[in-house]
């Protein structure tokens, strides 16, 4: 007997003020969850922008080089103006950047819910561990 699985793609809208320059974003995204090669462009894309990362002292940018490698990775329908960004890297708002990856996580962890378990505490993790999983599993 074969299990149907939550499908693997939500669609969802921002509409968000940048907290630097007061621009006011608004669209529609769509995201899909990311595959196994899709991890693995992630992590190279991770890698480039932190480039040095022993002497990547900046948490900040680290996560927001995680955010923007995994956003690249996962979004595949967006705004003109998120295209035209580079896909968040050419913003000055990382608040935007945030409002997205954010919606995306929230995903994540619902699919997880509802694949693995009735019981929220079972499978809710941190936002962070929906990105970082998968390298731990490549860490030495």
């Amino acid at each position: 007997m074969s299990v149907k699985m939550p499908e693997m793609t939500t669609t969802f809208e921002i509409e968000v003020r940048g907290n630097e320059t007061k621009s006011l974003f608004v669209g529609k995204f769509k995201y899909v969850r990311p595959t196994l090669g899709a991890r693995t462009r992630i992590a190279s894309t991770i890698a480039r922008l932190n480039g040095d990362v022993e002497n990547l002292n900046n948490f900040e940018i680290d996560q927001l080089n995680r955010s923007l490698a995994y956003l690249r990775h996962t979004i595949v329908e967006s705004p003109e103006w998120w295209q035209n960004s580079l896909y968040g890297m050419e913003l000055y708002d990382s608040n935007v950047v945030d409002a997205v990856y954010n919606k995306c996580i929230d995903f994540e962890e619902e699919w997880k819910l509802k694949v693995h378990s009735e019981n929220v505490n079972d499978v809710m993790e941190s936002k962070a561990d929906a990105i970082e999983g998968f390298d731990r599993k490549t860490e030495g």
